[in-house]
């Protein structure tokens, strides 16, 4: 007689998927350090550095700055210091002595709002696009692509103001003009620049 075997009933195996997780933002400083992440930031301020490169600001500010430098240097002061601590001096005194780079600031919030030729969108809207998609990603929640013809104009980010209640668009645009400040000021100064892949701030290798 022929023996039958008998299977176990098969079971189903316990599902091994888990829900998406999400990252809490509770300021914009830590969006804006989640957008730098995603190199936006860096692209952001080379874009930057090109356009004032390329434009009448850049000579106007070279000019302004050979005339300060000129002083700083002429001052008995300065053939005191160690040779090591020069280019720390003139970085501070111009700075702290002049309006170069306030004015160079308020150049770059103008380029910054403006559309440039041939694109739809100003860089500071296509920065608030990139802090929404990015909050989104982190929130878990897909994202939408907006129909902006039917987007109210006073739309506003949902995301927490700042202590000084700066919105998060605002943290990004002094992070850029500080960015772009330091390139010709360190290129003055001899200092060599290193821009870690990480995202976190330059720093100035001796």
């Amino acid at each position: 007689m022929a023996s039958t075997s008998t299977l176990p009933p098969s079971r189903t195996a316990p599902s091994t998927s888990r829900p998406a997780t999400t990252t809490s933002i509770t300021s914009p400083t830590e969006l804006v350090a989640a957008w730098k992440k995603e190199g936006l930031f860096d692209a952001l301020r080379k874009q930057l550095i090109h356009d004032f490169s390329q434009s009448d600001d850049k000579d106007s500010f070279l000019i302004q700055l050979d005339d300060k430098l000129a002083q700083l240097v002429a001052d008995p002061s300065f053939a005191r210091l160690n040779k090591k601590d020069r280019s720390l001096h003139l970085y501070n005194s111009t700075e702290g002595q002049s309006q170069l780079l306030q004015q160079t600031s308020a150049a770059t919030d103008r380029r910054l709002r403006a559309k440039q030729a041939g694109q739809s969108e100003s860089s500071l809207e296509q920065i608030e696009k990139g802090l929404r998609a990015t909050l989104n990603s982190l929130r878990g929640k897909t994202q939408v692509v907006e129909d902006v013809s039917k987007k109210p104009p006073n739309d506003k980010m949902d995301v927490e103001e700042g202590p000084n209640g700066a919105p998060v668009v605002e943290e990004v645009r002094k992070a850029s003009t500080n960015g772009l400040m330091s390139t010709p000021i360190d290129t003055i100064a001899d200092t060599k620049i290193s821009e870690p892949s990480d995202g976190s701030p330059r720093t100035a290798d001796p």
